[in-house]
């Protein structure tokens, strides 16, 4: 019978045999996470959701919380159809209201995770199991089963310019392929088509198109100029159709209207971009 030290020694033995190879995410699965804002007095804002996806055939699925108990259900629901060159969104937002988008080349869409870039940093305890830490430098954090190679935990912690910090955590995980019926439009919603640069009236108020060349590339720095028409509307505008002036934004809607609502949060720019992964 081997000893509690010496089984440590094997499992660290292990880890370090195996720590040259970074963690791999299924490419059908389903997770649920949370999203905090929070400053020196505590959480600010939360939202949450679950993601489905299934990059085999081509669709991933979001649909945002709005509490952190469940009770309160989905408030808004987002497809992406991933298949065609031009992938196609459809957003049915807090209003029951839908929006579908033919995507541009150059706007990023939902990719599969991806933890090449992360580094192996230490064998640690987490989630009742021992783990692989893995971290990209920027916040980032998966820990992995030293034995079974399963994802067991994953987040995301960064500050923003004003020295809030925003965590991101997954909290339940599976690899289990989704029911595909989860992914198909109701046929009883009908949607109303936005164009990347239309302009979209709504009743009483009137949204401007940002112009093509902010959506370049959907970089850090054009994000925080053109998400700066979005974020204003967001309280004062039901559902999607104040995101429709920055179309990378409209899939995100229902998460980033929690977040500036709720509470009074201020979400500036330099957060927004952060929560829809555009920073």
């Amino acid at each position: 019978m081997y000893s509690a030290s010496v089984l440590v020694v094997l499992a660290l033995c292990v880890a370090c045999a195996v720590a040259i190879y970074p963690p791999r995410a299924p490419v059908q699965g389903s997770y649920t996470w949370e999203l905090v804002i929070s400053d020196n007095n505590g959480p600010e804002a939360y939202s949450g959701g679950r993601t489905l996806y299934d990059y085999v055939s081509g669709y991933v699925r979001m649909d945002a919380f709005n509490e952190s108990d469940p009770s309160p259900g989905i408030n808004g629901v987002t497809l992406w159809d991933l298949r065609e060159q031009q992938p196609v969104v459809w957003t049915i937002d807090s209003a029951a209201m839908c929006w579908m988008q033919r995507l541009d080349s150059n706007v990023s869409v939902p990719p599969p995770l991806d933890f090449t870039g992360y580094s192996f940093n230490v064998v640690t305890y987490y989630n009742r199991a021992l783990a692989e830490e893995w971290t990209d430098g920027y916040g980032g954090v998966v820990y992995v089963d030293v034995f079974t190679r399963d994802i067991v935990g994953m987040g995301n912690t960064s500050t923003v310019d004003d020295g809030t910090t925003i965590f991101y955590n997954i909290m339940q995980w599976s690899d289990k392929k989704p029911d595909g019926t989860l992914f198909l439009l109701p046929d009883t919603i009908p949607c109303k088509q936005v164009g990347p640069s239309e302009e979209v009236a709504i009743p009483a108020h009137h949204v401007m198109p940002i112009k093509p060349h902010f959506l370049g590339g959907f970089k850090c720095t054009a994000c925080k100029v053109a998400i700066g028409v979005v974020i204003g509307r967001l309280c004062t505008t039901a559902g999607a159709a104040a995101c429709a002036a920055f179309p990378p934004a409209i899939p995100f809607c229902s998460v980033l209207a929690n977040l500036a609502c709720r509470r009074g949060a201020s979400l500036g720019k330099a957060k927004a971009c952060k929560v829809i992964h555009a920073c």
